[in-house]
């Protein structure tokens, strides 16, 4: 008896041992595939992290440390998604970040972050698509976005989250992403027919509230400018001024964390400042 019972012992120290060896190999891979992500503009850095996400998820089931690989899996494909050209390998892309979003909220429902990469996702998506073709997803868009401003997202600074007594500060989960979840429904209101729920009034109201909130996103402030142009013509040389005063600042300091988008976002509002008549 003393035989069998030390030698159920010893199985279990090596399960667990291999356990932690399988975990601690999982975080370190996360934060090699976090590193690469802030290089993700240079040729191969986000091709070279989805083998490590993806091996890193097999490795640990700790589900702190799931929801994590997996959001930040979302997030590279969303990022490769829109650097690609391909109209089909784009939609490949977004429906494949889509599902691996899904996967993180199936990990934790309870924060905004999965969610927001499920609807941004969908909404690049039915970019490719064609807004119109794309209406039997509209419904679950919305839905999901509606849902991030009941739940809450951990607190960052510099991009690194906040910590108070070894616990992490929370804020609102409409807060993730620079206010992403205002930025994609007032996207949709502004982009979608009046006959398929489409209203100015709802876009300038998300768009507004994201731009007040997350000037330092350069997607809210071109977003809110061409809502603000579809409006009167007051509102026209508000749009105006909305994008002089950003396209006065450098692109290459206006927002560190966002480099890569920021310095795409600033032509792209560059041209579209220099449609506006």
């Amino acid at each position: 008896m003393r035989t069998v019972f030390t030698t159920v012992c010893a199985a279990l120290v090596s399960l667990s041992s291999t356990t932690f060896a399988g975990h601690r190999d999982a975080l370190q891979a996360y934060e090699t595939a976090t590193t690469l992500f802030k290089s993700r503009s240079e040729a191969g850095s986000v091709e070279k992290m989805i083998p490590l996400l993806t091996g890193a998820l097999d490795e640990t089931q700790d589900e702190g440390l799931r929801y994590k690989i997996l959001v930040l899996h979302s997030r590279a494909l969303y990022w490769q998604g829109t650097q690609t050209e391909d109209t089909e390998k784009k939609k490949e892309i977004h429906l494949a970040g889509n599902a691996i979003a899904k996967d993180a909220r199936d990990e934790n429902p309870d924060f905004a972050d999965a969610l927001y990469f499920e609807a941004a996702h969908l909404g690049r998506w039915a970019e490719a698509n064609g807004i119109v073709q794309s209406l039997v997803k509209k419904g679950e868009v919305m839905d999901t976005l509606e849902e991030i401003f009941d739940l809450d997202t951990v607190k960052l600074n510099n991009g690194e989250p906040v910590y108070e007594d070894g616990e992490p500060v929370l804020v609102a989960g409409e807060e993730f992403e620079g206010f992403g979840a205002d930025r994609i429904l007032g996207r949709l209101y502004f982009k979608l027919p009046g006959w398929a729920g489409g209203s100015l009034e709802k876009a300038l109201r998300h768009l507004g509230n994201a731009y007040e909130n997350a000037p330092e996103y350069a997607l809210n402030v071109i977003y809110y400018a061409e809502a603000l142009y579809g409006s009167n013509k007051a509102d026209r040389e508000k749009a105006k001024q909305v994008l002089d005063k950003m396209l006065q600042q450098d692109p290459n300091t206006y927002n560190l964390l966002r480099l890569p988008e920021t310095q795409q976002e600033f032509k792209d509002a560059r041209k579209i400042r220099n449609e506006m008549t």
